[in-house]
């Protein structure tokens, strides 16, 4: 699936979502951030579970002002991540809109 990473986050009112320098998070900044959090358990994680989030950081990184496809599994890894390191449920949302998910 494509997903556009440049896209701002915005609130219900449609007003960018900042971060604490004030700049305006896009979906590629949510997506990284999810991936790059150490969170508790992580430290279970095999070594190719920790390359499989590297290698999505470097694609999500290195096209954070374009598109990057991602398939089913980075979508469900991705979505995972968002829930626990995101504790609004707006992050959550917003990054299940971007995948087409409407539910």
């Amino acid at each position: 699936m494509k997903v556009e990473l440049k896209k701002e986050m915005t609130s219900l009112s449609g007003e960018g979502v900042t971060n604490s320098d004030q700049s305006i998070l896009t979906l590629g900044d949510i997506l990284f951030i999810s991936l790059d959090t150490v969170l508790e358990g992580d430290e279970k994680d095999d070594g190719a579970t920790r390359m499989r989030k590297y290698k999505l950081m470097q694609t999500i990184y290195n096209n954070k002002e374009n598109e990057c496809n991602l398939d089913s599994e980075d979508i469900t890894l991705i979505k995972q991540r968002v829930l626990r390191v995101f504790p609004s449920p707006l992050a959550y949302g917003r990054v299940c809109e971007a995948f087409g998910e409407n539910k």
